[in-house]
């Protein structure tokens, strides 16, 4: 008799992974993902909430960030349109429902964690995963989510709210680029 606890059935597809790293206290969302920027590997990543832009600025600074696509909330539009204004090459796509804390990190590397993308004063947990099988299952996935995904959408309740912000923005920068991409 198989005793296996995890079993394939409509919820899920059980994988097997080469490595798996429980991440501590000390991980940081740079100290997972920024070796596969440094050396120029895409990474997606889902989030319920956004970070400032202090923190992408620490964490991202110099780095090659057209590699980089966020998937997030959709009441984080705003953050998104300040992240966009100072990092245009980030991809940002906002959807209703998101609540995942993942990072897919080209080729083959999964880490799922409970921490949103950013700082967190929380105890948090995350594992990654090195497995080309589970990282596959979810890009597919994940890119399925983008194609429904709104990129740039504002909500027409946040519309006075983006003005204030894109008015403070052109008033501290000169001016804001045109971009579609939120």
């Amino acid at each position: 008799m198989n005793k296996d606890i995890l079993k394939q059935d409509d919820g899920g597809i059980v994988l097997s992974a080469r490595q798996i790293k429980v991440y501590t206290e000390r991980s940081t969302w740079s100290t997972r993902i920024g070796w596969f920027l440094r050396n120029n590997k895409k990474v997606f990543i889902t989030t319920y909430s956004l970070p400032d832009v202090d923190y992408i600025k620490n964490m991202f600074g110099g780095l090659n960030l057209e590699n980089v696509t966020i998937l997030a909330h959709k009441k984080f539009a705003l953050q998104a349109v300040h992240i966009k204004f100072e990092f245009p090459e980030i991809r940002i796509f906002l959807e209703d429902g998101t609540h995942q804390k993942c990072a897919l990190c080209e080729p083959d590397t999964v880490i799922i964690g409970s921490a949103n993308f950013g700082h967190s004063g929380w105890k948090e947990l995350s594992v990654g995963l090195k497995s080309k099988g589970a990282y596959d299952i979810l890009l597919s996935e994940y890119q399925e989510r983008l194609t429904r995904a709104k990129e740039g959408i504002i909500p027409p309740e946040k519309i006075e709210e983006y003005n204030r912000l894109k008015k403070k923005l052109e008033d501290k920068h000169g001016g804001m680029e045109k971009d579609k991409r939120v």
